[in-house]
C-alpha cells in the first residue's frame, strides 16, 4: 500500500514537473516573439490619463508608419531601436498639441508584465521587451499593450484580435505555444505557473 501511494505520489509530482517546464517554455517563446508597448501617465487625474490614450495613439500610429508590412520580430526590434528619437518626437509633439509641457522620455529595453487578456488570446506575466513611453512625473497609472504582432493595432482598446494578428502570432511563436494562449484554460495555466514560480523562488 505504501509502494503505490508513494508511487502515485512521485507520478504527480513528475507530472506537475513536466507542466511547468512546458509553461515556463511556452512563457518565453512567447515573450521573445512579441513587443510590447508601456505608456506612464504623468499623474492620475483625469486630464493626464486622457494625455496618456492620446499618446498612446499616437506612438501606435508612428510604429504603423515605421513597422509597414514588416513580419519578423528580429526586425521590428532592430527597426523600433533605430527610431527610438522618432518615437520620442512623436510623443512629445502630441503632449505639446494638447496644451500641456511635459518633457517625454522614450527607451528600449526588458520590463516586467502582468499577465494580459486580449480578445481569447491570454499573454502571461513575465519579462519582455518594450518600448517605454513615460510623461512627466511617470507617476500616473500604466497603460501597456503589444506593438508587435500588432494586437493593438486593429483596436486601440486591445479588446479584439484581427485574423492577420492571430496568422502572424501563429508564423512566430509556433501552433502549439499560440494554442496554449487560446480560451479560458491559459489563464488558469498561467495563474498556477505564476504561484509555482512564487514558491520556488
Amino acid at each position: 500500500m505504501k509502494k503505490s501511494v508513494t508511487i502515485a505520489i512521485l507520478t504527480g509530482v513528475f507530472a506537475a514537473f513536466t507542466v511547468m517546464c512546458t509553461l515556463n517554455n511556452t512563457e518565453q517563446l512567447i515573450s521573445d516573439g512579441v513587443l510590447r508597448l508601456h505608456v506612464i501617465a504623468h499623474d492620475n487625474t483625469d486630464e493626464e490619463q486622457e494625455l496618456k490614450l492620446k499618446v498612446r495613439d499616437r506612438i501606435l500610429k508612428e510604429g504603423r508608419a515605421i513597422y509597414g508590412y514588416e513580419t519578423k520580430k528580429e526586425n521590428i526590434r532592430s527597426l523600433t531601436m533605430a527610431n527610438i528619437d522618432r518615437f520620442e518626437k512623436a510623443a512629445t509633439d502630441e503632449v505639446i498639441k494638447n496644451g500641456f509641457n511635459h518633457n517625454v522620455k522614450v527607451s528600449f529595453g526588458k520590463s516586467d508584465f502582468p499577465a494580459k487578456v486580449y480578445g481569447d488570446l491570454c499573454l502571461p506575466a513575465g519579462t519582455y521587451e518594450a518600448l517605454l513611453v513615460e510623461i512627466g512625473a511617470g507617476g500616473g497609472h500604466n497603460w501597456w499593450c503589444v506593438m508587435f504582432p500588432p494586437l493593438c493595432f486593429v483596436n486601440e482598446t486591445c479588446r479584439d484580435v484581427s485574423p492577420e494578428s492571430k496568422n502572424l502570432m501563429i508564423e512566430t511563436m509556433g501552433k502549439d505555444t499560440y494554442e496554449m494562449m487560446e480560451g479560458k484554460k491559459p489563464k488558469i495555466k498561467f495563474k498556477v505557473y505564476e504561484w509555482w514560480k512564487k514558491l520556488s523562488g
